[in-house]
């Protein structure tokens, strides 16, 4: 075991990720904000023994033969960790460590609005969550996939790049697939999937236009279909749906999204007023009959005053939920201006 035990040091104190750089001191990830854990430089000797330690030797050696690699396994046989490493100037490593949760949370306790929970439960439909890197995009679609595990009776197939989540059947029967191992990629993986029964499919990330394009095909399909994509907010996330596909098939595009998109949620990561650590801020956008009608119609500068004034529909703003959370004294006004 490596010594300094930056990693189990990192767990210990509830960081989220760990950085090991040759060159550079060790650094985690602690309530959002980079914190160095030593005043000591990593030598090109420190990283190798990391990352044999990570990864194995021959692990490592494949790690080192290639520009970028991503694994996930478990740390000590409890803690579940996502490797990612990386060559930089004059050909040294790099590696990043997300630390995992040990347990998958529930929708309650990360605060998971229930207008979320009821877009999952109809069972067909694209929902999307969307947000910024390490905004925990990953840990919401896990926590409505447990839900869906343990209060439904569901065939759930997931496509993921890697695995981080293991989930237990419960009522469900969840087969979990990672891209590069089990399937070629998500497109791949998730035309394949349409052929295995599933009632629900889970896309670790819409990445390109193939991807989304078989996305919205399988919720035609009448299956519910969860995915994270990466963007800003949720109008965002309808205009990147949109744009990703060529000008003379974006009208198609939106009236498909009318049809088959359930939701889109946004979510950041602030930190809390107080005990530390950092609370979920959520931005919800449901397909109404007057959601659709602009999605349609593409006059999506819209949305925004229809979700501001669609709380009875379970729609929220980032502002509306930012006056929430600061009226519960969950935040202070410091990371509103933080956000804004």
């Amino acid at each position: 075991m490596p010594e300094p035990n930056w990693l189990s040091i990192a767990i210990r104190l509830g960081a989220s990720d760990l950085h090991l750089s040759v060159a550079h001191r060790p650094y985690m990830r602690l309530d959002g904000r980079i914190c160095p854990m030593s005043n000591e430089v990593l030598t090109v000797d420190d990283v190798n023994v990391w990352g044999i330690a990570l990864l194995g030797e021959r692990g490592w050696k494949c790690a080192r033969e290639r520009n970028e690699t991503d694994t996930a396994s478990e740390w000590n046989g409890s803690t579940r960790i996502r490797v990612h490493t990386f060559h930089k100037g004059a050909g040294e490593m790099a590696i990043s460590v997300r630390i995992l949760p040990t347990c998958i949370p529930t929708p309650e306790s990360i605060g998971i609005p229930q207008s979320v929970l009821q877009l999952s439960e109809r069972m067909h439909g694209l929902l999307v969550v969307v947000g910024p890197t390490g905004a925990g995009k990953t840990t919401t679609v896990a926590a409505l996939v447990h839900h869906l595990n343990t209060h439904y009776a569901l065939r759930i197939i997931t496509l993921e790049d890697p695995i981080e989540y293991r989930h237990i059947p419960w009522r469900s029967m969840i087969e979990q697939r990672e891209v590069g191992c089990d399937t070629t990629g998500f497109d791949r993986g998730l035309y394949a999937a349409l052929r295995q029964d599933p009632d629900c499919l889970v896309v670790g990330e819409l990445r390109d236009r193939e991807t989304m394009h078989t996305a919205i095909r399988a919720a035609e399909t009448g299956r519910l279909v969860l995915a994270t994509m990466h963007a800003a907010d949720t109008v965002s996330a309808v205009y990147r749906l949109i744009d990703a596909f060529p000008a003379d098939q974006q009208s198609y595009v939106r009236m498909q999204l009318s049809e088959q998109l359930a939701g889109v949620v946004a979510q950041r990561l602030l930190p809390r007023r107080e005990e530390g650590g950092r609370v979920a801020a959520f931005e919800v956008l449901i397909n109404t009959p007057a959601a659709a009608n602009l999605i349609r119609s593409g006059q999506l500068h819209q949305l925004p005053s229809l979700m501001q004034a669609g709380t009875a529909w379970g729609m929220q703003t980032f502002e509306q939920e930012m006056d929430r959370l600061l009226q519960m004294g969950a935040i202070d006004s410091g990371a509103v201006k933080s956000w804004m």
